[in-house]
């Protein structure tokens, strides 16, 4: 879908949308398997920022990316997806 302009104040586009619909349809819950997966909200914009795409160019806003957080802090469903 083509970029279609900021609506709000800091938009921007992003893969991330896709790819959370994506994986909340295909994948299930680690923790309980008949359940599906459902990201926090906090997971959720972590994963639309890190795939961000240039308005203009069409690429990837970011080639790499890091994330140190403590223990129990909802990693793994983030970077393991």
């Amino acid at each position: 879908m083509p970029w279609r302009g900021p609506r709000h104040e800091n938009d921007f586009p992003s893969l991330g949308w896709a790819l959370l619909d994506w994986w909340s349809e295909h994948l299930a819950n680690p923790r309980d398997e008949t359940q599906d997966l459902v990201f926090t909200d906090e997971q959720a914009e972590t994963l639309v920022e890190w795939y961000a795409v240039h308005p203009v160019t069409g690429q990837m806003v970011y080639r790499r990316g890091a994330s140190r957080r403590s223990k129990g802090r909802g990693k793994s469903p983030v970077e393991g997806g």
